[in-house]
């Protein structure tokens, strides 16, 4: 029976590309191990390390990706170089079906070395360099290298004996250069939407220090201007305490026997709360009617502080929900606040310094009502909040939009490795 993936490119005429062929590692060329140790020794030479995170972090090596320097003997240097086309590997992990990532180098890398955490398959067999940085990242060959781990569960390896028995599909050299430049390009894609969404990042990050007012001034660096032209009235200096309402969560006890998934008021909890996110959409649980007297309710557009651990992250109510006493509530701002611009103040270094400087307790940092109602504000004007508002939120979507493409690209990718190889 054929030896082929679901899918498959066709020859130029439209016809198939000869069957997939099934080899060894160890018949593809010579593993190698015994790398060089991080160390340095006054009297050896200088050289760049390929290490294990190398490996882990990118399938596609250059030689400008490489900022560890040690030192090797002129032996190690001959018998531990990197030349465009080999790939390594990590022989082993903390888990067994996180060993054997691989990563290929694109270009002869002089005075480069690589660790004695990873090994070297020089190839003898001609294969496609591109092709190299994928044909090793599929899902059988990650399920077949598991197979050959062994260790005690603290750590696991495979042996060299077993790396060169590890099974590969390999396929025509001219489809191996089609599937390799279709991944290829989809790769150079993930890298730039995901430099995109760091730049942005970096880019939102400068203007919350520039838009805000710094730690003890009332005036930001950036500002922006009325329509006419004209400057908006200064900002003020509030307490928290003065301007929103402000209270703590609470649960009955015992929580479970109030508990439920059906009818109820919904019941946040920290798991439900998304991560990088701003606001709270969904609860897995809810709270029974009986229990809601015994707890505190959020609305809509209220906003919740996690008042312990990660103290002072702030969200977003999108729903209505009853709190525990791990929530501190602010609410009834808006006389004073744009909503979103409250956000964005809370999440400044300002007041994120000034939640760590009063936080309360020894192990745990803890914040209470007391302590947040005392944190000072720089209020502008609302007008100016909401031009505020609307430029960094605007980043935001444009953040969120390039992490998305980024994260399906990846998906689609992951899909195409699941596909297009054996």
């Amino acid at each position: 029976m054929p030896n082929n993936p679901p899918i498959r490119f066709k020859k130029p005429n439209g016809t198939d590309y000869p069957d997939w062929q099934v080899k060894r590692l160890g018949e593809l060329g010579t593993i190698t191990s015994n790398g060089v140790d991080k160390k340095i020794i006054p009297t050896e030479t200088k050289v760049q390390l390929l290490n294990f995170m190398d490996i882990y972090s990118n399938n596609r090596l250059k030689i400008d990706q490489l900022n560890h320097e040690v030192t090797a003997s002129d032996k190690k240097i001959r018998d531990c170089n990197i030349l465009k086309g080999d790939l390594f590997f990590t022989p082993s992990s903390e888990y067994r079906d996180d060993i054997a990532i691989s990563a290929v180098a694109l270009e002869d890398m002089p005075l480069c070395v690589y660790s004695y955490h990873i090994v070297r398959l020089r190839f003898k067999e001609k294969i496609d360099n591109t092709f190299k940085a994928y044909f090793c990242h599929t899902q059988t060959f990650r399920d077949n290298a598991s197979k050959y781990a062994n260790g005690s569960g603290q750590r696991y390896f495979i042996s060299m004996r077993d790396f060169n028995n590890l099974s590969v599909n390999i396929p025509h050299p001219d489809e191996q250069k089609r599937i390799a430049e279709f991944l290829s390009n989809l790769d150079d894609m993930i890298t730039a939407y995901a430099q995109k969404t760091e730049t942005l990042r970096q880019q939102k990050k400068y203007y919350m220090q520039n838009l805000f007012p710094t730690t003890g001034k009332t005036t930001p660096k950036i500002r922006f201007k009325k329509q006419d032209g004209t400057d908006y009235p200064d900002w003020q200096v509030k307490r928290l305490g003065s301007i929103c309402e402000m209270f703590r969560g609470g649960s009955p006890r015992p929580i479970s026997s109030f508990l439920t998934k059906e009818n109820g008021v919904n019941w946040l909890k920290i798991g439900d709360v998304p991560v990088d996110g701003k606001y709270v959409n969904y609860t897995a649980e809810k709270i029974k009617n009986a229990g809601v007297s015994k707890s505190r309710i959020v609305e809509k557009g209220d906003f919740i502080l996690s008042n312990s651990m990660s103290f002072g992250r702030p969200y977003i109510m999108n729903i209505r929900a009853c709190i525990h006493d791990g929530w501190l509530a602010l609410s009834k701002y808006d006389k004073y606040f744009n909503q979103d611009f409250l956000y964005y103040t809370i999440t400044t270094n300002n007041v994120l310094t000034q939640f760590t400087s009063m936080a309360s307790g020894s192990s745990v940092k803890n914040l209470n009502k007391d302590l947040v109602s005392n944190v000072a504000v720089n209020t502008p004007h609302l007008d100016e909040q909401k031009r505020i508002a609307e430029f960094l939120s605007n980043m935001d979507d444009m953040i969120t939009a390039h992490a998305q493409k980024t994260e399906n690209l990846r998906q689609q990718k992951k899909y195409y490795l699941q596909n297009m190889f054996i």
